[in-house]
């Protein structure tokens, strides 16, 4: 087994320099799908086009409320129904939709239209709470501040390639949809307390193709504090 370590920081230079409670970083952009939703191709296409940016950090997550139109959708996971669901409660939102996007788990935009998206991108970037990750040999380390006490910390494996589904029947019957950066498992690995912690955790083997994104998550709030980009661990 070959040792390979890879140390991943956000936010740890602006503590030391005293730097506002939101200081410029990485945007987590989600977006919620569904194959039996009309609109969300659109949706689709714009974080595909915006998920290369430097500072987005994008997901997908397709998302079953639609499958009574007569196509279940291939993609979707329990566990990315109750997330929007969660956002729906914590961002008092009047009800569900698709495409939705969710801004740093502070905004909700309708993912449709590229001009309001990008105006929702322009808001400050996340409240940074110390974060760095370390990669050795299959296992991470996260040593985190949270901003607020009781943050959680949250796990989420995505693919960076396209996906093409074809949908056989229901509203997009007969089309080929596109999907980037598809989420794959999310999982919270545990909730924070005042002051640095270091948190080691194993990761299965999800194949060399994913990527990852740990995110610190404010607990009453929703808002994403933190969150950086961190590779699959090589498992040679």
């Amino acid at each position: 087994m070959n040792s390979r370590k890879i140390v991943i920081l956000a936010g740890a230079l602006f503590g030391l320099l005293g730097a506002p409670a939101f200081a410029s970083g990485p945007v987590v952009v989600e977006l919620f799908t569904s194959q039996s939703c009309p609109n969300s191709p659109k949706g689709d296409a714009i974080l595909a086009q915006i998920a290369d940016r430097p500072n987005v950090i994008a997901l997908s997550y397709p998302v079953s409320m639609w499958d009574w139109r007569g196509w279940e959708d291939t993609l979707a996971q329990p566990a990315f129904d109750q997330r929007q669901a969660y956002y729906t409660e914590r961002l008092k939102t009047l009800s569900r939709y698709t495409p939705q996007m969710v801004i740093s788990g502070k905004t909700v935009v309708r993912a449709d239209n590229l001009a309001d998206v990008d105006a929702s991108l322009g808001d400050p970037g996340l409240a940074v709470a110390d974060l760095s990750l370390a990669v050795n040999d299959g296992t991470y380390t996260a040593i985190v501040s949270a901003s607020e006490p009781k943050a959680r910390l949250i796990l989420a494996f995505y693919n960076p390639a396209i996906i093409t589904v074809e949908v056989k029947t229901g509203r997009n019957a007969g089309q080929s949809l596109p999907y980037k950066n598809v989420v794959t498992q999310i999982k919270q690995l545990g909730v924070l307390g005042a002051g640095n912690q270091s948190i080691a955790f194993a990761v299965p083997d999800l194949g060399n193709d994913l990527a990852c994104v740990l995110m610190v998550q404010d607990a009453s709030s929703g808002a994403i504090t933190s969150a950086v980009r961190c590779p699959s661990p090589d498992r040679k």
